[in-house]
């Protein structure tokens, strides 16, 4: 106990002389530095505070942006979430493009709505039942709009019938004969009761042939058996897909054969205004491999052949030249054999049937057994034994 005072009052006086020699010796020199030392601390005491002050600024101002983002970002993700499926995409934009279009109205309607004239409170309550139809209407167009433009992207051959009567388009399941002989739409009636039928369906054909009301559909029709022709002179089995199939052709107007090679041949007849562009090689692409995955072929045995009457864009063809595509430009339609001459074999034995290019079941109508042929006029057709197929009731009125 006695050493620790001792040391505690060595300590003492140690400090003490320290003390003494550091204020004694330069006094005034050494309060001076004390002071700069002071202001300098309240100096940073003081810039901190306003960094302190900034950076808590700052901070509000991050936070309101962060709260901003996520606001935003959650209403991304239910646009996003809208976006996955046309289903819900194309009502949704749909509905945007509607307001966006009618917005006018509901301005003129906030410019009304002041005060409490009930006059001008029932015309901005009118001018919004005027939005609320106006936006409806919008909404179904536009939703119409899109819906049909997402098909043309998935399917572009439906350009080709899109502007077709009902009526006109190809039949897909007919079980009775028509009662109304197609030949009628071509002739008048005296030519219809004074001619033989050999003469009026001959007539009725030329007159089909040189037609310029024929619809889009026919004119694709009649330009695929044309080209179809082409490669049965070249020694090609060919069937008429797209003929047959209709819209579920994918594309494969022509599908020909000879010695275990298949060419999938697609026909675009156009008007002279238009250009094939590269989607549409990029179709008839896929359409070959889907073929070669459906029928387990390998893809060098099949090969994709586009036929148009107008030309293809430089693009496309570096596409089709990409990707193995062949192509024919300017070709266009010339004569051909088009009358179907088809053998049935029913209850009342075999019978053997010509169809014209206008009659009901020309379309589903395959040329495919023994006998069977392409005639180029009537009288071929009915000299090796083939008749029309209808069945007439009462006069020729």
């Amino acid at each position: 106990m006695f050493e620790l005072m001792c040391l505690g009052i060595i300590a003492f006086i140690v400090l003490f002389f320290n003390v003494k020699k550091l204020l004694w010796d330069n006094p005034r020199g050494k309060i001076q530095e004390l002071n700069h030392e002071i202001e300098y601390l309240r100096t940073e005491i003081k810039r901190n505070s306003i960094l302190t002050d900034e950076l808590s600024q700052k901070n509000s101002i991050l936070e309101t942006e962060k709260k901003s983002f996520e606001e935003e970002n959650k209403e991304l993700h239910t646009f996003l979430n809208k976006m996955e499926s046309n289903i819900t995409a194309i009502p949704y934009m749909a509905g945007m493009i509607a307001d966006i279009e009618t917005y006018g109205l509901e301005e003129l309607a906030l410019g009304l709505d002041w005060g409490g004239e009930q006059r001008r409170i029932e015309k901005v309550k009118a001018i919004r039942e005027i939005r609320k139809d106006a936006r409806a209407m919008v909404e179904k167009n536009k939703d119409a709009q899109y819906q049909l433009g997402y098909l043309l992207k998935l399917y572009p051959s439906l350009e080709e019938v899109i502007e077709c009567e009902f009526d006109k388009l190809p039949p897909t399941d007919i079980k009775e004969i028509s009662e109304t002989d197609e030949t009628r739409k071509y002739l008048s009636k005296e030519e219809y009761a004074l001619l033989t039928p050999t003469q009026r369906n001959q007539l009725a054909l030329d007159r089909y042939k040189e037609s310029h009301n024929k619809t889009k559909w026919q004119i694709g029709r009649d330009y695929e058996q044309f080209v179809g022709y082409q490669y049965r002179l070249k020694g090609y089995e060919v069937e008429d897909f797209g003929t047959n199939k209709g819209f579920e052709d994918l594309g494969r107007d022509i599908i020909a054969k000879k010695n275990g090679k298949v060419v999938i041949v697609q026909c675009k007849y156009w008007s002279s205004l238009k250009q094939i562009h590269e989607k549409h090689i990029t179709q008839l692409y896929g359409t070959v491999a889907s073929y070669c995955i459906e029928n387990n072929l390998r893809p060098q045995n099949v090969k994709g052949v586009l036929v148009t009457n107008i030309k293809l864009s430089e693009t496309a063809k570096k596409m089709a030249d990409y990707l193995g595509i062949g192509y024919k430009e300017n070709c266009e339609k010339g004569e051909y054999p088009c009358i179907k001459c088809n053998i049935g074999y029913g209850e009342g034995g075999v019978s053997k049937i010509y169809h014209l290019p206008f009659d009901k079941q020309y379309d589903v109508t395959k040329i495919k057994k023994a006998d069977e042929f392409y005639a180029m006029t009537v009288e071929e057709a009915e000299k090796a034994g083939f008749r029309r197929p209808y069945r007439w009731f009462g006069d020729n009125n």
